[in-house]
């Protein structure tokens, strides 16, 4: 409506806000410690507008001197928010990024899928279900695969002809 709910400031600064599909909250993004003066572990956080109230979570991700993640979307249910990161230590030998659904209540963070290309994955209305382009090799294109949270089942929809900035459901 145009209207300020409320003049808050996150500590430590954010680096990328993201809104919960309600209303309700924003979620953001920091790899700043709490005086906002060395960077360390990116960490995500939300807020709720009405109280203010600022929770961390899920796990510190790793800071490798880049972007360490990236690209989130809240479920529409408000269950989950899914990013993709760099590779951690353990993927290493992973060429491309990995996909996460973080879940909003535990902090549970599931691997979703590697070879991720750095896109925004996307989710279905309802936000059982994730698509994402994942691809084996170097070019723009890749598949389009859908992942059902519920199950953990993977439906790969496409055969290595999708432009990496075309998703949408």
């Amino acid at each position: 409506k145009g209207e300020i709910i409320k003049d808050y400031h996150p500590q430590p600064l954010p680096l990328e806000t993201f809104w919960s599909p309600d209303g309700k909250a924003m979620a953001f993004v920091s790899n700043l410690a709490d005086d906002n003066k060395v960077e360390g572990p990116v960490k995500i956080y939300t807020i709720m507008l009405q109280t203010g109230q600022q929770t961390q979570i899920g796990a510190d991700r790793e800071h490798s001197g880049t972007r360490s993640a990236g690209f989130y979307s809240w479920s529409p249910n408000k269950k989950y928010i899914a990013f993709i990161s760099d590779p951690t230590a353990s993927d290493s030998a992973n060429a491309y990024n990995v996909l996460y659904v973080l879940d909003t209540s535990s902090g549970q963070e599931i691997k979703i899928a590697e070879n991720v290309k750095w896109a925004r994955a996307v989710w279905n209305e309802s936000g059982h279900r994730i698509a994402f382009i994942a691809s084996t090799t170097a070019t723009d294109f890749g598949e389009i695969i859908v992942h059902d949270i519920d199950s953990g089942k993977q439906t790969q929809l496409t055969c290595d002809r999708v432009n990496k900035e075309s998703l949408s459901w």
